[in-house]
């Protein structure tokens, strides 16, 4: 019977010390249930219909497979009308889309309608190769979006 208690014993240990060491913190664990899983950037320019550099546009990264609002990425456009998103990471890729608005009105030039290209439309680049359900590294570069100014409502 005290022989049964110390591999019972021993057992539980181990198990604990195992546990703990498969939560070690460093991430890279969605891949765990056989998702395949990507790691993607996006970046770009944003320029008016006359070439400007269109800052503080608001640039909303989708990570979502159908686009849905619950994840996504802001940023905003600097001076030059660039834009770099965070690293992102999602099960699927491609399908995203990305978003342009105007969020600061008729400043910066003039209010602008809203716009958007899907992921697939850009060029991507591997950074890095994936191994297993992880797909890797990509950056994904967005041809110059160019907005256009909304038209004026006549006031009544």
């Amino acid at each position: 019977m005290e022989k049964r208690k110390l591999v019972s014993r021993i057992l539980a240990g181990t198990l604990s010390v195992l546990g703990f060491a498969g939560c070690d913190g460093s991430g890279g664990n969605e891949d765990m249930y056989g998702c395949p899983i990507v790691d993607f950037q996006v970046k770009g320019t944003v320029l008016s219909e006359e070439d400007v550099p269109l800052e503080g546009i608001r640039v909303v990264v989708r990570t979502a497979w159908d686009n849905a609002d619950d994840n996504a990425d802001t940023v905003y456009t600097n001076a030059k009308g660039e834009f770099n998103s965070h690293e992102l990471s999602t099960v699927a890729i491609d399908q995203q889309k990305v978003y342009f608005d105007d969020t600061d009105g008729e400043n910066k030039g003039g209010a602008f309608k809203s716009d958007s290209i899907a992921l697939e439309k850009m060029d991507k680049k591997q950074l890095k190769k994936g191994n297993g359900w992880f797909e890797g590294q990509f950056e994904y570069t967005a041809p110059v979006v160019k907005l256009s100014k909304e038209e004026k409502k006549p006031e009544e």
